[in-house]
């Protein structure tokens, strides 16, 4: 019992006691899957360290097992990996940190490629405004030279040439 793992410890007494995972997460409304992670020592896969203690404490109690005994134990496995790895601060919810931390990185792209759409949209719907714009101008100019066709035809018919 001494080299044996908390969460190899609790499903142990749980298959001893015959009963089933799905049988403890109706009992304490804990999801079968935070059961398994805690049967299996992934304590960083938990919302965070006071949400385990009060899963492992509900789960002790429904399989009847003292929680005193199964919090002490879990503040040893904690102090014993913070050795192990030699942080001076495990904190639990590190892995749900990390995809906290992608999911704002996501949203902040995700409003980027809106914003530049927007961008590009706005643009292409002025340019557009441009072009008519452009046309109105080049129908002014001809419309003010419509006298230029026929000052190139008088000169034409006295016999000047005029090249365009």
């Amino acid at each position: 019992m001494g080299s044996e793992r908390l969460g190899e410890y609790l499903k142990r007494e749980r298959e001893l006691r015959g009963i089933s995972l799905e049988e403890i997460s109706e009992g304490t409304k804990i999801s079968k899957r935070l059961l398994t992670y805690m049967e299996m020592g992934k304590w960083d896969e938990l919302p965070g360290d006071v949400f385990a203690r009060g899963f492992l404490k509900s789960y002790a109690e429904f399989i009847g097992i003292a929680p005193e005994e199964i919090l002490l134990r879990f503040e040893e496995e904690l102090s014993s990996f913070q050795e192990e790895e030699g942080e001076s601060n495990v904190d639990v919810s590190n892995s749900r940190n990390k995809r906290k931390n992608l999911l704002i990185t996501l949203l902040i792209l995700v409003v980027l490629a809106i914003l530049g759409y927007l961008t590009y949209e706005t643009f292409l719907q002025n340019k557009p405004s441009l072009l008519k714009e452009k046309k109105k101008t080049q129908s002014r100019h001809l419309s003010s030279n419509e006298t230029a066709p026929r000052i190139s035809k008088d000169l034409s018919e006295n016999g000047e040439s005029h090249k365009e």
